[in-house]
């Protein structure tokens, strides 16, 4: 293997890598304090891969980019995502036909996601944007890694039990000098 360029969450590392390798729902949800390494982590991993028989390719979801997009364009193409993510999918193996690999889709600041569409129970639970994940991520179409804080998690995905029991945990702690 490659050299290790993350200091410390090394037991992180490994959660997120058998989060996403669980066999029917590969998804994963890195929880922390802003600072606490969750991209770093997640990019360590991809790293990690690139050195397995199975490297992994990640698709980037910019939410701010797809929301200065008209809310309903917004709405619908989050319930297009899995199709769009397995067409992508199937022609990259297409064009790779002799290269295994693993894709999934890496939403940083996922919780951003309850900003966008109706909440049906007045205000409660979760958006139509965040719906339409919830339904992809309930069927395993496409694995997921997504990224929060501690607050926003709780503010957004702990108080949608359908939600949250969909995302393997990977609870980040701040660096110290120790790690």
């Amino acid at each position: 293997m490659g050299d290790n360029t993350l200091e410390g969450n090394q037991a992180q590392l490994r959660t997120l890598d058998a989060s996403m390798l669980m066999v029917e729902n590969k998804s994963a949800l890195l929880i922390g304090e802003a600072g606490s390494g969750k991209t770093a982590t997640v990019e360590q991993w991809i790293y990690n891969r690139s050195w397995t028989d199975t490297p992994v390719s990640i698709i980037r979801f910019k939410i701010e980019k797809a929301g200065a997009l008209p809310i309903r364009t917004f709405i619908s193409r989050m319930e297009e995502l899995f199709t769009n993510l397995k067409k992508i999918e199937r022609a990259t193996r297409e064009a790779n036909p002799h290269r295994n690999f693993d894709m999934a889709l890496f939403i940083d600041e996922i919780h951003k996601l309850n900003s966008y569409g109706d909440r049906p129970d007045q205000g409660k639970g979760s958006s139509q944007a965040m719906n339409a994940l919830k339904e992809g991520l309930a069927r395993g179409v496409f694995p997921i890694i997504g990224a929060t804080t501690d607050y926003e998690y709780r503010g957004n995905i702990v108080t949608d039990n359908a939600l949250d029991r969909r995302f393997g945990k990977v609870v980040m702690d701040l660096p110290t000098l120790k790690q």
